[in-house]
């Protein structure tokens, strides 16, 4: 139903008995599917959460402070986890191709913030699984971190593991930052040409232009 984008009639239907294992078909389709490529599961699996009233998170209640992890993802987490997958295919070689992503990634940043803000404020935060690329590998700092194109199922099962905690200030924050950038480098399209340190080192020369 997803290839014939029959999505309305996919949410219509109940699935008794087999909820979990469509979720799960769903999710696995989601992490690991071309987010650039129709049909756009990240959205599908969305919007099979809003349907069920699952904004955040489906199971556990946990918080924060006992460091305890949630065993499937939700509305909020598949858009942003979206979000994320789509910064690490993006080519500032090519402007026309980051100005798309870039694009997608703002709109997939939003709906996980509003998705967030249905929540109570102590709730507004989602669990992102790190997945270290090899034995040994430190994992570098958020910023600099890309998803691996494979999440295992185990990742999201219950037990101990890395995990990221991301609050709705932080989905904010980085929707502010891409929307500042994408508007500089439209006046300056030499920004596109730098990149990894390099484009961290032009930022602050440039952050007076949002005054203007």
């Amino acid at each position: 139903m997803c290839e014939e984008h029959a999505v309305e009639r996919l949410m219509s239907y109940n699935f008794v008995g087999i909820v979990d294992e469509v979720e799960s078909a769903l999710s696995f389709k989601a992490r690991n599917a071309d987010p650039r490529v129709q049909p756009f599961y990240s959205r599908i699996l969305y919007t099979w959460y809003v349907t069920h009233g699952d904004y955040r998170n489906g199971e556990s209640a946990s918080t924060p402070a006992n460091h305890l992890v949630f065993t499937r993802p939700s509305a909020a987490l598949a858009m942003y986890q979206r979000a994320r997958k789509l910064a690490s295919l993006s080519n500032s070689l090519d402007p026309a191709q980051y100005f798309a992503l870039a694009e997608q990634q703002l709109e997939a940043l939003v709906i996980s913030s509003n998705a967030l803000a249905l929540l109570d404020q102590k709730d507004a935060w989602i669990v992102l699984p790190l997945v270290p690329e090899g034995p040994g590998t430190r994992l570098p700092e958020r910023k600099r971190r890309k998803l691996t194109k494979y999440i295992p199922e185990d990742k999201f099962a219950g037990g101990k593991r890395d995990f990221e905690l991301v609050k709705r200030s932080d989905v904010i924050a980085e929707y502010t930052l891409l929307n500042a950038q994408m508007d500089l480098t439209k006046k300056d399209r030499e920004l596109l040409r730098a990149s990894g340190e390099q484009a961290h080192a032009l930022w602050p020369f440039h952050k007076q232009q949002l005054i203007s």
